[in-house]
């Protein structure tokens, strides 16, 4: 089972008009109860430079969660617990990333967070390279 919904899409704007930054936030499920998992993705990108601390043009920002570790949650809808949970928090105007945080902590829920940081500096090396015809 492979399902996205999309939780935010905009872009943050000066008084010009001009565009400082995109974002788009994401909620995805994918596969079995046993090796499946959710995940929450936090996309900003076309980021101005005049707001850019390092000079990225992208930023990434995630949390997974294995489904097998969901047995606690009072449903087999994942996607929707989790999608109705963060409509609340933006709702609320709170940080949405940070509130599922608490939230997953709060409740027991095993997770995994990671930002296009976490990417080890031998990634692109080390990743398998297409075969060619």
């Amino acid at each position: 089972m492979d399902n996205s919904i999309t939780i935010d899409e905009g872009e943050q704007k000066i008084e010009d008009g001009k565009v400082l930054v995109k974002r788009r936030f994401t909620l995805s499920e994918r596969g079995d109860y046993e090796t499946g998992v959710i995940k929450y993705h936090e996309l900003f990108y076309d980021i101005d430079k005049s707001i850019s601390a390092l000079g990225e043009e992208e930023n990434e920002k995630w949390i997974l969660i294995n489904k097998r570790d969901l047995k606690d949650v009072p449903t087999t809808d994942f996607l929707a617990y989790f999608h109705i949970l963060l409509k609340d928090y933006q709702k609320k105007e709170l940080d949405l990333l940070e509130e599922l945080k608490k939230h997953l902590k709060n409740v027991n829920i095993k997770f995994e967070e990671g930002d296009w940081q976490s990417f080890p500096d031998n990634f692109n090396k080390n990743k398998p390279k297409p075969l060619v015809k």
